[in-house]
């Protein structure tokens, strides 16, 4: 009984932040497309599409994980897409901080938008995890707790893993070299 409470208020937790980002995002959608813009790790090119389609496609997720409280199919995917969700944004946050782009707006609720900041990495980090425990009710998936701790790590590991790789790559290479290996994108 209690996993299966833990599972509803994480759903509800996971819905509630993917609807109102959503939303807040469609709302400002001028600004938002400035903080995708900011953002390095998206193409200049893309950058119109990604700040058309991700705001809906997160009310969409998040109407998912919230439709999907009863629909176990539904509930499984907007769950792991969620899940997906966060942890892709972790490591784009991660990976702006690492190169010093710390004027970058996140993006993340419209005007209520905060500057990138570890802290930003690690709750969105958190939000994958929460989102790795709309699983739980799942008795046909058979999932086991090792197998929900796996996913956890996972989600948890995944921006540390990417921040340690750009750093190697980028740092790790100037002090084998001595010569710098990153990228430096110029702002509009």
């Amino acid at each position: 009984m209690g996993l299966v409470v833990l599972s509803s208020v994480s759903e509800s937790i996971i819905a509630a932040v993917l609807l109102v980002a959503g939303v807040g995002k469609v709302w400002n959608g001028q600004r938002f497309r400035e903080s995708v813009s900011g953002f390095v790790v998206v193409p200049a090119r893309l950058v119109p599409g990604v700040a058309a389609v991700l705001p809906y496609f997160e009310i969409a997720v998040g109407l998912g994980v919230l439709c999907g409280m009863g629909v176990p199919q539904l509930r499984l995917w907007a769950g792991l897409i969620a899940m997906s969700l966060f942890a892709m944004f972790a490591i784009a946050v991660a990976v702006n901080l690492m190169m010093d782009r710390l004027n970058v707006s996140c993006g993340c609720f419209g005007r209520f938008s905060e500057r990138l900041t570890w802290a930003l990495v690690a709750r969105a980090g958190l939000f994958a995890s929460v989102s790795a425990l709309t699983l739980l009710k799942r008795p046909h998936l058979q999932l086991s707790t090792q197998d929900l701790l796996s996913l956890t790590f996972i989600n948890i590991a995944a921006p540390a893993v990417m921040w340690l790789a750009t750093f190697l790559l980028t740092e790790g290479a100037e002090l084998v070299t001595g010569k710098s290996t990153m990228i430096v994108h110029k702002q509009s």
